[in-house]
């Protein structure tokens, strides 16, 4: 079963697509256009491609401990996931949205 996966960005058109169950999502907002940052390169050691998941977050694996060490208990309530960490595990509908740059850590790029 596919996963509607569905981007919304302030002051950006709106993104989506059907993805595969078991992709991570930083792989799957690549697939619809989307590209996140990753300044350790998907290890998660970093919060660059931290994402909010505003609908269908049980559809996601658990947290990771690297979740739990890189993001704050305040993230995680908010819904924040690191995109390299959190797999999609079941079929349905998955709404992402940027974390605003005043709640991440600043990259290099920054």
């Amino acid at each position: 079963m596919g996963v509607n996966l569905e981007w919304k960005a302030e002051g950006e058109d709106r993104r989506s697509g059907v993805v595969a169950e078991g992709a991570y999502l930083w792989a799957a907002v690549k697939r619809i256009g989307v590209r996140l940052p990753a300044e350790c390169e998907g290890r998660g050691e970093c919060d660059t491609c931290a994402v909010v998941v505003s609908e269908g977050a049980t559809l996601l694996s658990g947290l990771t401990d690297a979740e739990r060490k890189i993001l704050s208990p305040e993230r995680l309530a908010a819904g924040e996931r690191l995109a390299c960490q959190a797999k999609v595990e079941h079929g349905g509908d998955v709404v992402l949205r940027p974390v605003p740059s005043t709640e991440r850590a600043e990259t290099t790029e920054e």
